[in-house]
């Protein structure tokens, strides 16, 4: 008999489609900038850079504020992301600054001590946050009180929120890089991790904001379930000043775009000339996400950029579970050289971890090299999936030998340690050597197991397999009948199914006695044949076979539609 299985999942057909706003969100954004527009002209001259100060005997009292607007940019719910603004004293008198408030949900604003008191020409910074907490645009202002009599000045606040992606993890949810010198460069490192059950590719990576770069991306880039990969963000400031802008993902994932906002400050450059520099690649380590109990490392090079030679008394590291290796000290490194230094994370308990390494040194610039970790403790887990879940090999000849496959698949965080694989029932045997093994997250182990019976009869068995896994031992249970020649069934089931449009390798067949299953594979290995003879039948039997294709990752599509057969009672 012949059917015609329609495999479902094969391949995907991914089209992008364009957004378009509606007339609601359109006058949504209109009366936002009304609002905000009302704040500003209410307040007369409030918030203008540069107004003139007040004039009392040749001396004036001046207050400038620099940026005037903050935009934050698009940040995913649940993301926060700072920004600084200066507060410039630019009259002849001491200027006081006696409040700093902010109003707008998400928003808030680190305040120095106050009163704040400013020479001439003194200036200060002060942080600014927003956290985002539900989807759509924000604003909201600071208002800055002082003896100025342009006060209060107000900066306007906006920044836009969007939905959280489920299944595209970014971590970390903004990045700071703080003052780097003009000309110099500070990098820092996102990592993108795929936290569902399909693969995931990352087609496009877009940068807003002035000095901000990635490193060489090879794009499209995909990310198999479970795996991750490290972007390195890269700010080199052209000019002195602030700035900021956000770092967006476009993916496949469920939320089609993901946004961390960053920020930095570019300081002017010193003439003064450095014989000896130590720097350190990458400036920051994040390890991501580590399982409890589980040791990850990275390597960081320290290398002398000056024209002298360097020597690194010291090296040490603060931060729970973290240790160093690799440079012996007193270290010395030429003009040009350098040394890895390995540093390796093994937390204890779950939840966020966080600390340094300092490098000390003899070098005129950086004698106190500080290189900031972060991590996130995950709760070790270790997960062995069989599948199938039994093994039917129906009718089997006497003399003869079929067999078929089980695998265990390591869906945990953790290794698994399998400690003993057994198989019992008589006629039943598993094929090669083989008592233990060990596997990595996301790694499969294949036994094949096969079924030789002496005699004439049905048999059953079990194939055990013990592990360090939370279901320590798992049992696949094993069927089979043997017949004589002259009882095999002389019938056999003609499959037929169409090609898939994806990039497979072949097909597995499965069958089961019931509609509902369980299924069991029939054919040991794939096959890329588009049909498949099943002679392992039995009289007066009915059997239901359902069809996968599976790729070169051995990944299967979903079962394709089911089709039966009943076998003729002699």
């Amino acid at each position: 008999m012949t059917l015609t299985p329609i495999l479902e999942g094969a391949d995907v057909d991914a089209r992008l489609c364009s957004r378009r706003f509606s007339f609601p969100f359109i006058l949504e954004i209109f009366a936002t900038l009304l609002i905000v527009a009302s704040m500003l002209f209410t307040s007369g001259c409030v918030g203008v850079a540069g107004k003139p100060g007040a004039s009392s005997g040749g001396s004036t009292l001046s207050i400038e504020v620099s940026p005037s607007a903050i935009n934050f940019g698009s940040l995913t719910v649940g993301q926060s992301a700072s920004q600084t603004f200066q507060i410039l004293n630019s009259g002849t008198k001491s200027l006081s600054v006696s409040g700093i408030s902010v109003a707008g949900t998400g928003f808030a604003v680190k305040s120095p001590a106050l009163p704040l008191v400013l020479a001439a020409g003194q200036s200060g910074n002060v942080a600014t946050t927003f956290t985002a907490t539900a989807t759509g645009p924000a604003s909201g202002k600071i208002m800055i009180s002082s003896t100025a009599p342009d006060s209060p000045m107000i900066v306007a606040l906006s920044a836009t929120a969007v939905g959280k992606a489920s299944n595209l993890a970014v971590a970390p949810s903004s990045l700071s890089f703080g003052d780097v010198k003009v000309g110099s460069a500070s990098t820092q490192t996102v990592q993108l991790k795929n936290s569902s059950s399909s693969p995931i590719t990352v087609s496009a990576v877009s940068i807003t904001g002035a000095g901000l770069s990635l490193s060489a991306v090879s794009l499209p880039l995909t990310l198999s379930a479970g795996a991750s990969a490290n972007l390195s963000a890269i700010f080199k400031p052209a000019a002195a000043g602030n700035a900021s802008g956000a770092l967006t993902i476009k993916s496949n994932a469920s939320d089609a775009s993901d946004a961390i906002g960053w920020s930095g400050t570019g300081t002017a450059a010193t003439s003064t000339s450095t014989s000896s520099t130590l720097t350190a690649t990458p400036p920051t380590v994040v390890f991501g996400n580590v399982p409890t109990g589980t040791a990850t490392t990275q390597t960081i090079k320290i290398a002398n950029s000056g024209s002298s030679s360097v020597t690194v008394s010291s090296v040490t590291a603060s931060g729970a579970g973290i240790t160093v290796s690799g440079i012996s000290t007193p270290l010395t490194l030429a003009a040009g050289s350098s040394a890895n230094l390995t540093a390796s994370l093994k937390p204890a308990s779950a939840g966020g971890a966080s600390g340094a390494i300092k490098v000390i040194s003899n070098a005129t610039a950086d004698s106190s090299l500080q290189i900031s970790w972060s991590a996130t403790a995950e709760p070790s887990a270790v997960t062995l999936i069989a599948n199938p879940t039994q093994l039917s090999f129906g009718n089997v000849t006497v003399g003869t030998t079929d067999t078929l496959q089980a695998t265990f698949h390591n869906t945990g965080n953790s290794d698994a340690t399998i400690s003993s694989i057994s198989v019992t029932g008589k006629g039943f045997g598993l094929v090669g050597s083989g008592s233990s093994a060990t596997l990595a997250p996301g790694q499969t182990l294949t036994l094949n197991v096969s079924f030789d019976p002496a005699t004439a009869g049905s048999g059953s068995g079990a194939l055990t397999v013990v592990s360090n896994a939370s279901s320590k031992q798992i049992g696949i249970p094993l069927s089979g009948d043997g017949v004589t020649a002259n009882q095999s069934s002389k019938h056999s089931v003609a499959l037929a199914w169409d090609a898939s449009s994806g990039s497979i390798i072949g097909y597995y067949i499965y069958r089961s006695s019931k509609p509902s299953g369980p299924y069991a594979r029939v054919n040991s290995s794939s096959t890329p044949s588009l049909s498949y003879s099943d002679s392992s039948v039995s009289n007066g039997q009915t059997y239901y076979y359902v069809v996968t294709a599976v790729n070169s990752s051995n990944i299967e599509s979903t079962d394709s539609n089911t089709a039966s057969a009943t076998i003729p009672a002699n």
